[in-house]
Formats: structure tokens, sequence, C-alpha cells
């Protein structure tokens, strides 16, 4: 394999094992032929994703928690150097640069090696968010390598369109793909929460997945569950902080086994498996700026993928996904999720095969992310 065969991916502050999105990137690319060099960095000692494939390289800066502004800028300057050292004599096709931190680096490795990039957007950082300095400077900084980037990768229709007018980019560049698995579950297992917790047959398993966090709502959600059917077990599956769980914990010690509390994480693998066990899936999400307001939910979409009905916060992405496909119901609050919940139940055939249809024909990965490859193809 040529050397011109491969693809440097920057990524910055994202561990790439909680990225369904990313991990499907680099088995696209593979598939496709190239070589890939993950070059990433983060502060916490998350593990790395185990590809289990030689043409995937990965090279992991761990930067901790720097002290001071030199310590930042010092560990900054050390993962350019890395990423410098890592991308030095190879004949890149292009380099990948996931949010503004990757962009960053990858367009100045880009710039002194001659190799053009795209910029992966996940998360939407504008203007009108946040005007602290640091903030700005990293906007200014962003905008400036997204205008000399050759395309942009966005999760849906609503998000192109504020990278285009915050970032002052052509719309022509912006690529669309979804936020989402790739191919078809895989699901050998659909008890998995009833063996862990050892739930009665009859209980339904209400999940949510992900980040348990103030964002998430999830405090607010395991109080409202305290209030439903006996019949129904509310489980909260993730990561978050120590002090945040342990109120989490709380209410699980005195829920009489109406919540509980899942923070094993596992392999991506054996997520559908995870996901197929539930009967519903729970997305509520706190309006903390633009990025949220225009949600564009992963665990929306393995829910769906796996024919999970979804309940869901009332923004206008998830409202018009879910509520136009008939494969969910978005709530204003916590406290809505019980009618929503007893609703879908009383339709849940009709909601769960939508669900699998609608992940199929809109939202699987590998068939958007076709347009990205051609888009690499012409680099070449």
């Amino acid at each position: 394999m040529g050397q011109n065969k491969r693809i440097g991916m920057v990524v910055v502050g994202h561990p790439v094992f909680r990225q369904p999105c990313l991990i499907n990137t680099v088995v696209a690319l593979r598939r496709e032929g190239y070589q890939v060099d993950l070059i990433t960095a983060y502060g916490e000692e998350f593990p790395e994703h185990d590809f289990r494939d030689d043409g995937v390289s990965t090279f992991t800066y761990r930067w901790g928690q720097p002290s001071g502004f030199l310590g930042r800028i010092a560990k900054r300057v050390g993962f350019i150097a890395l990423a410098l050292k890592v991308s030095w004599g190879k004949r890149y096709t292009c380099l990948i640069g996931v949010d503004p931190g990757g962009l960053i680096v990858a367009s100045l490795i880009g710039a002194i090696l001659r190799v053009p990039t795209i910029y992966y957007s996940l998360e939407l950082y504008m203007s009108g968010d946040n005007h602290g300095i640091k903030f700005r400077f990293k906007k200014m900084l962003e905008r400036l390598c997204n205008q000399r980037a050759v395309s942009t990768i966005v999760q849906d229709e609503s998000r192109g369109p504020c990278l285009v007018t915050d970032n002052q980019i052509d719309r022509a560049q912006i690529l669309i793909v979804p936020n989402s698995p790739m191919g078809e579950p895989r699901i050998t297992q659909r008890d998995w929460w009833h063996r862990r917790f050892g739930l009665r047959p009859e209980q339904r398993v209400i999940l949510q997945a992900g980040g348990i966090t103030e964002w998430s709502l999830s405090y607010e959600l395991a109080e409202a569950a305290l209030k439903w059917p006996d019949d129904w077990a509310l489980i909260l599956h993730g990561y978050g902080r120590s002090d945040y769980l342990a109120r989490i914990q709380e209410i699980v010690a005195k829920s009489n086994r109406r919540v509980f509390l899942s923070r094993e994480m596992v392999p991506y693998s054996q997520l559908d498996n995870l996901i197929a066990s539930a009967d519903i899936g729970i997305a509520l999400y706190r309006n903390v700026d633009q990025n949220f307001f225009h949600m564009a939910s992963g665990k929306v979409t393995h829910y769906l993928r796996c024919g999970l009905p979804v309940v869901a916060q009332n923004f206008p992405n998830l409202r018009s996904l879910l509520h136009d496909n008939r494969c969910g119901i978005c709530v204003a609050h916590p406290a809505e999720v019980r009618d929503a919940i007893e609703y879908i139940l009383l339709n849940y055939e009709e909601f769960s095969r939508n669900a699998i249809r609608c992940y199929v024909e809109k939202l699987e990965f590998g068939k958007h992310f076709q347009q990205v490859l051609k888009k690499i193809a012409e680099l070449s």
C-alpha cells in the first residue's frame, strides 16, 4: 500500500472510545484502503480504543492537568511537537481535524507539510455563546482554519448553516454525516439489564445512556422516576463526576428498585446488546447553548438502530427526527417523561418498527460517509 494512501486524524479532548462517529470514520477509511494515523490528546486517563487493525496507528499525548498559563501553553506545544514528529516524512492524502483543537493543530501541520485539511465538527462553538478572551481567540483560529479547509463535516441539516454563517465559509463545502452507528446492529442478547440487576421478567427497562450530568438532567429524571409504576425500571448508564453520581446514588437507595445506576463501561462491540436490552431510550438535555439547542444526539441514533422508541428533549432537531418519523416523543421537562412512556407503550410495536426504519433509511453512518470518501479520493 502506497504512502499516499494514508490519512492523519487529529483529535483533541475527545476520548475516541466514547465517540462512535470517530470509530466509524477510522473503520470506513480502512475499508477504503487508507492507513490511518490517529493523533490524540486529552487530560484524563481514558483507555484507547483497540481497532485490532495494523493499519491504524494511535499516538496519544496525555497532558494531565497543567497548572497556570505557561503550563497549558507548554502542554499544547508538546502535543504539536508530537503531531509533527508523527507526521514528518509521510505523504498524507489529507488531515482530518476534529473540533477546533484538532482543526487548529491539523491546519498547522497541513501548512508545513502542504497537505489539505478537512474539518470534522462534533460540537458547535458559536460566537454568541461565550465572550471570554480564551474562547474568542480559539474561535478566531477555528474560523481562519475552517476557511482554509477543503470540506467541513457536520452532523445534520441545521448545524451546517450555523457554521456557514459563524465561520463565513462556503455552503458548498459542507458534508452532512449523521452522528450515528454504522451498519446493522449485532444483537445476541436482550436480557442484559434483567440479568445485571435481577429485574423481574415483566419489568420495563427505561435507559438513559451516556453522560450522567447536570446537562443531561439525570438527577431530575431520577427524581421523577420515584413516582413511576413498580414495573418500570430507570437505568442510568454512563459516566459522570463523583459528587453528582453520589447524589444519584441517594435516589437509587430510596427508589425501591425503580432507579439503578450503572457505571461499568463495555467495549463498543457490546453496546448493541446493552441498548437492545432496554425498552425505551431517554435523551434529555439542558438548553446550555446553541450546540445543545441544535442537538445531534449520538445516543438517540443508537437507540433507534436497536429498535428503541425514544423520549427526548423538545429541541427542533430531535422533534423533527422523532415526531416526523413517529419513533419517539419530545418533552419539555423530566416530569413529562412518564406520560410519554405510557403513550409509547400503548403503541410500542409501531414505534419500534419506525425506529429501525428511521435508522436504516435516514441515519446509518456508512451510507452518508460515502460523500466524504469521494471528496478524499478527489484530493488524491
